[in-house]
């Protein structure tokens, strides 16, 4: 009898043993990974925000459970915002096994106003269902790939290779999309009721700098475990240092787009732009290495397709996109920006007006009053010297006025007058009057040689209207006509209509100069350089040939242009605002100035050598003149 007990308990021991074994589908698992993954979003989800909830179809019974249950519980919690996110198959998915780097991760919905996402749980049973709703979540306008993601794999095997290989094509499948903050729960191959939490360091200098060609294949590290629904370290940070501060001269790919003065390819040129963001590289340990790229930074079409350098950094063929970027709302939608490191503003250029006569100098010499009290002063010594003429008894010629107005008016320009007084009283007033004539003399052809050397102009066009009656055209970088594409303003849509794209600032620039028919949208920083490189732009004088409006049309900040969710974005960002607080950004800029003015010297120096604006006396100009002379001797 008592063999017979013992029998059935062992027999019925067994039964349950096998149970708990072999159903995994069972509500105690389901429960157990529940708590798991409850106790690892109280750990690691601690900020309020928006947790996005990957749901598929077809899933097991024990998925379905922990989903239920998972979303009852953070409903509870009053912190989350919650948001589930269904796969639709017509979205492209995301393969970690697809070799082809130009795939593209645009973004292909209607813009809602709504926050990127903090958190993402994701919860299958399937591979195949991680990358629907992998491709699902990262076309969404709520993707962020600096969000945190806990994803559970619930698939029992046999050998626990298999579902590593899972997690390491999962982790690295999302690491494609810049995350770095992921982990991934697995059953134990072993024991059903126990779950392993696997993670890596996707960026470990200098065995993996995070470049194209590497994987998650062997570098998995089981950073927790779950059994029996207890987490073995519950208030561990399964997040923290993913990115190393120093990359141990790991290679940064930067596609520049040639613009001076910001950046050149020539080393002997400056470039200002990457002289800086050197400088920010240097500090994290990074080798970078600039690739000079296409000649327009890219627009979107109305699919949502980029072309330009931002089609490049969307096929991934480098990290970061410069060349004096001011990012629109449709690059900050598409793409990730650092911090503005530089403000540049930009304003009209438009032809110099004509130069005013050359007899005209003769006129402008002097302002207005000064013109006035000249000839008021003149008559007054005409009369004075008459007057004193008379007083004093002088011989007549110094007593009429048609003589004393001619004498004064020749020893008033410098020459000597016909008659010289006879009385001493007159000429007192004679010497006096003399001093008068060499002090104005003097400060006239003084005045004078300062302006013909800065010669007047006629009227200048100074407002955006005169410059549309006069029938020009407008243009500038093609990214530059989105500002003028959705205004309102007449004047706005009148250049919209009429825009030229500019490719060569440089050609552009002698269009305004020499053919007078073209004005140019540019940045100031760009036309100063300008100026001091193209010799068509001054003269010998260093008078500029054209005229830039005062006010300006805006201002822009500059920014980098890298991914969604590159990495290290923030991080540059943070630097460059301690650079800007440091001064550095101001020795930049004197040291731009520094340059500008002495290639600009030497422009001129050259200008005035091969091409002077004033000639020389010569032999000449002198043998018009001795030839008359030498006539009124024969004669």
């Amino acid at each position: 009898m008592g063999c017979g007990i013992i029998y059935i308990l062992t027999i019925l021991s067994v039964i349950c043993r096998t149970t708990s074994i072999f159903n995994p589908q069972g509500p105690t698992v389901a429960s157990e990974y529940t708590n798991c993954i409850n106790k690892l979003i109280e750990a690691n989800f601690v900020q309020s925000g928006l947790l996005m909830f990957g749901h598929t179809y077809n899933m097991s019974t024990t998925v379905s459970r922990v989903r239920a249950e998972l979303l009852r519980l953070v409903h509870g919690y009053n912190k989350y915002f919650v948001e589930i996110s269904n796969p639709v198959d017509q979205y492209e998915t995301l393969d970690d096994d697809d070799d082809d780097d130009d795939v593209e991760y645009g973004m292909m919905e209607i813009f809602e106003a709504i926050p990127a996402a903090n958190y993402y749980v994701i919860v299958i049973d399937t591979y195949t269902n991680f990358v629907n709703i992998a491709a699902k979540l990262m076309k969404a306008r709520t993707w962020n790939p600096r969000a945190k993601f806990i994803i559970m794999l619930f698939k029992p095997a046999e050998k626990s290779d298999v579902n590593i290989r899972h997690a390491e094509k999962i982790l690295g499948s999302l690491f494609k999309a810049n995350v770095i903050r992921a982990v991934v729960v697995v059953p134990d191959s072993e024991d059903i009721r126990k779950a392993l939490v696997y993670g890596w360091r996707p960026l470990d200098p200098p065995k993996y700098c995070g470049y194209l060609n590497e994987t998650a294949k062997g570098r998995l590290k089981i950073v927790n475990t779950c059994t029996r629904g207890s987490v073995s370290q519950e208030n561990k940070d399964l997040f923290t240092d993913v990115l190393p501060l120093d990359m141990k001269r790991c290679v940064i790919k930067i596609l520049t787009l040639e613009r001076q003065p910001f950046v050149s390819h020539n080393p002997k040129e400056i470039s200002l732009e990457k002289e800086w963001i050197a400088q920010v590289l240097l500090v994290y340990n990074f080798t970078p290495q600039f690739d000079y790229g296409p000649e327009t930074r890219g627009e979107v079409n109305k699919q949502g397709e980029w072309n330009g350098g931002l089609k490049d950094i969307q096929n991934k063929k480098a990290d970061i996109l410069l060349g004096a970027i001011f990012p629109d709302d449709d690059v900050h939608r598409d793409f990730d920006c650092s911090a503005i490191y530089w403000a540049d503003s930009y304003t009209w250029t438009v032809p110099r007006a004509d130069k005013s006569p050359a007899w005209y100098a003769i006129v402008i010499t002097f302002d207005k009053l000064v013109w006035y009290s000249a000839i008021g002063g003149f008559f007054l010594c005409v009369l004075s010297w008459m007057v004193i003429g008379n007083l004093s008894g002088d011989k007549p010629y110094h007593r009429v006025f048609h003589h004393c107005f001619m004498n004064t008016l020749v020893s008033l320009v410098g020459w000597c007058a016909y008659s010289k007084p006879v009385t001493k009283s007159l000429r007192v007033f004679f010497g006096f009057f003399s001093l008068y004539c060499i002090l104005f003399v003097t400060a006239y052809q003084t005045k004078l040689i300062d302006v013909l050397t800065n010669p007047s102009y006629e009227y200048q066009m100074q407002t955006v209207q005169e410059i549309i009656d006069s029938g020009m055209l407008f243009g500038g970088l093609e990214e530059l006509q989105d500002l003028f594409d959705d205004s309102d303003d007449y004047e706005d849509q009148f250049i919209n209509d009429i825009w030229v794209d500019v490719y060569d600032s440089k050609k552009a620039m002698v269009e305004v100069v020499v053919y007078h028919n073209f004005s140019l949208l540019c940045s100031r920083l760009e036309l100063k350089y300008l100026t001091a490189m193209v010799p068509e732009l001054s003269d010998s004088f260093g008078n500029y040939k054209y005229y830039e409006l005062e006010q300006n049309v805006f201002t822009v900040g500059m920014e980098m242009v890298a991914l969604k969710g590159y990495p290290f974005m923030d991080t540059f960002s943070k630097s460059l605002h301690i650079f800007q607080q440091a001064g550095i950004q101001e020795a930049v800029r004197s040291g731009f100035e520094a340059f500008i003015q002495r290639k600009r010297a030497g422009l001129l120096r050259s200008i005035d050598n091969d091409h002077p604006d004033v000639s020389s006396l010569s032999m000449f100009h002198l043998e018009g003149g001795f030839f008359v002379l030498l006539l009124g001797y024969v004669s």
